[in-house]
Parts: structure tokens; sequence; C-alpha cells
């Protein structure tokens, strides 16, 4: 990338990796080349940041190939907040009437327009995230603390790394099925009673499902009950059942940690845990939402919500610019 300076006078100062320009601006780079003539200046930079009026204007440009897609890097909690807000507002989930007034021929006039309502016009929902919004009134959520961008973005990027989710489009199936799971970004407890509860849930009631992926089933909690603690313990085992897996559940839905790395150790199915029998990274990589949906929610001919699961992933790449991506297959 190369900058063209012009100006009639430069004083130039070349000290360590810095390149100051008295009264034009500071380059800062790890690898600078210059070339100067009388009225050109070209500045060569692989990273630059560059400080307008001797520092007292910070603009920062980030022109770092890095940044051109979301592989091998984190997530800012700005861009996790910009995903949340473009899934939510790209959901239609019916229609309002809004009233407006508007002049017909010099006269105001009362007019009532219906217009579409999305998820992120729902009450209370916007850019919220857990506690802050809808899962403050189930039975089990996590702290309104813990809901805030900061804390939640921090732990994605902990289990997109620990899980091996690198890629833009591992991140995207990912977030996709996440996003359907946790309703939204609203929950991480599925809030059922013992009335409703379905008759499949393997142990029933208790063991419904928690978590940002939804973990279900005493065998799958037992599992990761073993995957936290490094235990071999047994679902045989009536006391340690009762007294320790009941109540560690509930850490899935509450404890930030639980709840996302659950969904990071699920996904990787390191244990043996998913419906396809392989890591979803596999099945993200064939690009192939039917695949991934079967891995989460059961291999069937028409997984639960497949038809939203099919759009989030639509919806992801368009906002995650994934034409950009360095890895995209042809």
């Amino acid at each position: 990338m190369a900058i063209i300076k012009k100006a009639k006078n430069i004083n130039i100062q070349v000290i360590n990796h810095y390149t100051s320009l008295s009264k034009v601006s500071h380059e800062e780079s790890g690898e600078v080349i210059i070339e100067a003539t009388k009225q050109n200046l070209e500045l060569s930079s692989q990273k630059k940041t560059i400080l307008q009026g001797f520092g007292k204007e910070r603009n920062e440009s980030i022109e770092n190939d890095e940044k051109k897609c979301y592989c091998n890097r984190d997530f800012t909690p700005n861009e996790i907040k910009e995903i949340v807000i473009a899934l939510r507002k790209g959901e239609i989930i019916g229609n309002t009437v809004k009233k407006t007034i508007e002049i017909v021929n010099g006269i105001k006039k009362t007019v009532f327009k219906k217009v579409s309502l999305s998820v992120y016009d729902m009450a209370n929902t916007k850019d919220l995230l857990f506690a802050n919004q809808s899962d403050i009134k189930r039975a089990e959520h996590l702290s309104v603390n813990d809901s805030s961008y900061e804390k939640v973005t921090s732990a994605i990027n902990k289990l997109l790394k620990n899980y091996d989710i690198n890629s833009c489009i591992r991140k995207i199936h990912f977030i996709a099925q996440a996003y359907h799971e946790s309703h939204r970004f609203r929950a991480t407890f599925e809030g059922r009673t013992e009335a409703n509860t379905p008759s499949n849930y393997s142990g029933g009631y208790n063991f419904q499902g928690r978590g940002f992926m939804q973990l279900t089933h005493d065998y799958n909690y037992v599992k990761y009950y073993n995957k936290v603690y490094g235990t071999k313990e047994d679902l045989k085992d009536k006391k340690f059942y009762k007294e320790k897996l009941i109540p560690f559940t509930k850490l899935l839905a509450t404890n930030i940690e639980y709840a996302f790395d659950s969904a990071g150790w699920y996904w990787k199915n390191e244990d043996k845990v998913n419906a396809i029998g392989v890591s979803m990274n596999v099945a993200a990589d064939q690009d192939n939402t039917l695949y991934v949906s079967q891995g989460i929610n059961g291999k069937v001919t028409s997984p639960n919500g497949l038809k939203e699961r099919i759009k989030y992933v639509a919806d992801l790449k368009e906002i995650m610019k994934y034409e950009n991506c360095i890895n995209k297959k042809s």
C-alpha cells in the first residue's frame, strides 16, 4: 500500500521505526520504505497508524489484510453488536400499523400505514442481550453484568479459539446455529416446565436445553461434567446423579463460562455427542446448513427451524462480507 504526500516543504526525521513529517503527519510502522523527490514523498508500509496534527487528532487507518475477513482473529464487541442488530432487523415476524401525519393537498391528515415488524422491533429487544432482555424473565439466566457485549464477545472469542472455529465459514455457521438456539441471543435456558417437557428428553425436565447451544439430555450433561472436572462419572450412580449432576446443569444457564464453552464443546464433538458423529467444523467447511443443523437438532430430514437457520447463514454471509474472505472456496 503506498501513500503519496505532496508538499513544497517537508522536514523528515527518521528515528528507529518512526518517520516524522513536521507539520504534516506522523507515520508509525514496523517497516517503512521512504522515497523522496522535490515534491513527492512515498511511504510504503505493512501496518500504519496515522496521527494527524501532531497527534492531537487520531485517525486510525486499518489497512490490515487481517481485517478484511474474520479468519483467525477475534471479534470486537462492536462487530458482535452489529451482527446481532443486523440479524434481528433482517428477521420479519409480522406487521404493525404506524400512525403518521402527512400533508395531502396542503392539508394535514392522519395516515395509518402497515409496516413490517422485525425481531429488533419487539418490546425491550433492540440490541439487548440475554439478561438485559427476555432472559431475565426465565427461571435460569445469565447475570446482567455478564450480558454485556464486552463479556459476551470475550466468551465467544474464547470458545472459537478453543474449538477451532477459526475461519469465516465456520464462524458464520456457528453463529447462525447459536443465534437460533439461544432465542436470538436472548436466552441460555429453554424455560420449560415439568408439564411441557418433551417425553424424548432423556432425564426429563432437569435436562432441558441450556447454554449458548442449548445442551440437552442427561447423557450429554454427564459427558460435559466429566470434561469440565476431568472425571469419569456415570449416569448409573444415582447419588452422583441427584447430588452433583442435576445441580451442575444450572451452571450452563447461569455461568457465562459454561454457557459458552459447552456450545463449543458440543460443536467440535470430541466426546461424540452430536447427531452426525463428526466435528461440525467439517460440516461447516462444506457450507452445508442441513448437515450442520442435523448435528445440532438431530439427524432428520428437516431439523427444527431449518428454514430460519438457512436464512441466518445467508444473512451472515452478507453481514460479514464473506465474499472478501481470504479462504473462501470458489
